[in-house]
């Protein structure tokens, strides 16, 4: 097959404070490459599979170093174009993919999302098109929440005689469903190279992990506050912060004038997936606070080290964060700080549950079966 793969975005932006601002972004995004993108390894993983698979990307995101295609995989960086109305970040508008796909005498299109230009515009090629979607929910912030209403009401009206969709989580299926989406096949997760992210045999536990974006949507003060609590009770406890964002500089001073600077160490250089699984392999569990987000792929990665993980969002870690099996999906800071002490206490239990999550990803997100599973949906 000859298949198409469009995914605009590589990086993910912080969200700016206002949401106004988003249209006044219109720059490039500082990439050295792409060769580790989880997007691009999931294309060189199906053109390995023997199909000609040709990636799209909006050329904001072109790394200094591009990736080196293997055998059949082609990738294209695409002029985007109107910056200051479609933010690359967001909504990128790449005017020449229309040509490209329409050239291309492509059998398969698949887009990332529902909500982007560059599905409006691969539908109107009347190629076979599928997309993969990950969003489960409307934005709850203005303008966001309207413009994607209005698109539901228009655009994605006629959409639904075009178009087949891969939910990426159960959560987001059963949004689909509620939007009177029928044309859904079954859940493809986010893919994980398991080869890359692995246990390490005797490695010593040193740290509670935290890896996110410093930004307004990540939980930062939920995090402190589940530092300061748990440091009145094991004072000697380390916890590694990897990280960068918007809020960088307010966060380190949070955790100064809270007398947490003792027990927390804040990493802000960027980790290659060596050097994160060698993190992730350190410490005793991956924990995640953020209020916002769909579905963060250090969780993949994370279990896929062998590592439980204590997370305070749900939504699509519903399908592999299972509570007393790979980990605990939390509601309050109590409510973490107690089932962080649990798997302290019991390294056994921890172990366990670590290699719980280890094989469960093995066999739900492992890179090359999801490229598997995307073949056999397509020939359905």
């Amino acid at each position: 097959m000859r298949i198409a793969l469009v995914n605009p975005i590589t990086k993910t932006m912080d969200r700016p404070k206002r949401v106004w601002s988003l249209f006044g972004r219109g720059g490039k995004e500082t990439l050295l490459s792409d060769a580790e993108v989880n997007f691009v390894k999931l294309a060189q993983a199906m053109a390995n599979l023997d199909h000609e698979v040709t990636l799209f990307i909006s050329d904001c995101f072109k790394p200094k170093k591009p990736y080196l295609p293997i055998g059949n995989l082609k990738i294209r960086y695409l002029p985007t174009r109107i910056k200051y109305i479609f933010p690359p970040g967001y909504i990128p508008l790449l005017p020449t993919l229309f040509r490209e796909l329409k050239d291309g005498k492509f059998d398969i299109v698949q887009t990332s999302d529902l909500f982007q230009p560059s599905t409006a515009m691969a539908a109107l090629t009347c190629i076979r098109l599928f997309v993969w979607q990950e969003i489960d929910k409307y934005s709850a912030r203005f303008p966001v929440r309207t413009l994607q209403k209005f698109y539901n009401q228009t655009i994605e009206r006629w959409l639904r005689k075009k178009v087949s969709v891969i939910p990426r989580s159960q959560s987001s299926k059963n949004f689909l469903k509620s939007q009177g989406w029928t044309r859904t096949f079954e859940v493809i997760p986010t893919p994980v190279d398991t080869d890359v992210f692995k246990p390490i045999p005797k490695t010593p536990e040193e740290y509670l992990l935290v890896v996110t974006r410093l930004a307004p949507t990540c939980g930062l003060f939920f995090l402190l506050e589940v530092i300061a609590e748990l440091k009145r009770v094991l004072p000697t406890l380390k916890w590694l912060i990897v990280g960068n964002g918007s809020l960088a500089d307010l966060f380190q001073r949070e955790v100064v004038e809270r007398g947490l600077s003792s027990c927390v160490e804040i990493q802000s250089k960027f980790l290659s997936h060596q050097e994160l699984n060698e993190v992730y392999n350190k410490s005793y569990m991956l924990l995640i606070t953020t209020e916002g987000g769909l579905f963060p792929h250090i969780a993949f990665e994370s279990m896929a080290a062998g590592k439980p993980v204590v997370s305070r969002l749900k939504r699509g870690l519903k399908d592999i964060v299972h509570d007393d099996q790979t980990g605990y999906l939390v509601n309050t800071i109590d409510e973490m700080v107690q089932k962080i002490q649990i798997l302290l206490q019991d390294p056994k239990k921890r172990q366990q549950m670590g290699e719980n999550a280890r094989k469960l990803v093995q066999e739900y997100c492992d890179l090359r079966k999801v490229a598997a599973r995307f073949i056999q949906t397509y020939k359905k």
